[in-house]
Parts: C-alpha cells; structure tokens; sequence
C-alpha cells in the first residue's frame, strides 16, 4: 500500500493519529493517517484553540485595526470644504505664495455695526471665514461683494481693499499664510 491508498475500513479503527508503517514500492518507510482520526484531531485542535482565543477576548479578526477604528471614527465626522480658489473673490488669479520660512497667523477679528476697516492690502492670500454677522467687501474702484455668516472670503492680494458692515456686529476668522518677516496686512496710501 502507498502513502495515499486508502486503507479498508477494518484498519480505520485505530485512536491513534498515525498509524503503521508501510513501505513505499521503493522501500522507503511510509506512515499512513487515519482520514478519521486526522479529521477529529484538527476539529479538536480547533476547538481547543478556539476555546483558549474566545476566553482571551475578541479574535484578531474581530478586534479593531486602525484603520478600522479611523474609519468608524470618520463616520462620525462630518468634512465640508468651505472655500477652495486659485483666484481672489474679484476673480484675479493667485500667483504664488510668499518665499521663505512659513508662519501661519490666526486672527479672530469683530467689526462693530456700522463701521469700516482702513483701506488696506495683503502680500499674501488671505482667507477669512464669517462667523458671524455680514461683511461687504470693496476694492477702490467700487467693486463690491456680500458676504454673510457661514461664508467664506478669499481676498485678494496687492489690491487696496477693505470691508465694512451693516446693522449687527460682524465676526471673522481670517487666515494669513506667511513668513516671520511679512506683515499681515498694509495700509494703503
């Protein structure tokens, strides 16, 4: 008999795992497995070892990989672009940024009812976000735009602006990415 004859069913009753001996046709010792009892040691195994894992707590398969957990945490976050340009709200196109080490600067500004910035420019592209209230923003030739709470404001740059607003108070959160050595923004002259 060789390694992968079946045995006739009165061998098949043996408990053990391997039974006897053969030889090969070219006389090489040969064990036989019992297709009975390899398949009771590996559902034995199997339930042994997935006794000894269900004790320790959640399988591998089910505990939570990073990315899993990153993924169901994401589910619970909500992300909405607010604002994403090349160009100023007047539409002129950004050029670059400014060159040198990178300083970002965060400004949380309230303008008072019915009152106006300075005119004024920015060597950078500034972004502010309304949080509150309106802001109308104009450029010296009169070009105006209207913005409102939850509404974003990419300025322009080297342009003389400023903002204004009506009857409530309004607040912003303006973004200025520079450099330690360039001012935030410049009074016009």
């Amino acid at each position: 008999m060789t390694y992968m004859e079946s045995r006739p069913k009165s061998e098949s009753k043996s408990h053990s795992f391997v039974s006897k001996t053969r030889r090969h046709k070219d006389g090489a010792p040969s064990w036989e497995v019992s297709n009975l009892n390899f398949k009771t040691v590996l559902l034995s195994t199997l339930l042994i070892f997935g006794a000894a894992a269900a004790q320790q707590g959640p399988s591998v398969a089910q505990q939570s990989s990073p990315v899993s957990q990153q993924a169901s945490a994401q589910a619970n976050i909500k992300i909405e672009t607010l604002a994403q340009s090349s160009s100023a709200w007047d539409g002129t196109p950004y050029v670059a940024y400014p060159s040198g080490q990178p300083q970002i600067t965060v400004r949380k500004i309230t303008i008072a009812p019915h009152s106006a910035l300075e005119w004024h420019s920015h060597a950078m592209p500034t972004t502010a976000y309304v949080l509150s209230g309106e802001l109308t923003v104009e450029k010296k030739d009169r070009t105006k735009k209207h913005f409102a709470a939850g509404e974003v404001v990419v300025e322009t740059v080297g342009t003389v602006h400023r903002g204004f607003t009506g009857d409530q108070p309004a607040t912003l959160i303006v973004f200025y990415p520079g450099t330690p050595s360039l001012p935030l923004s410049q009074a016009a002259r």
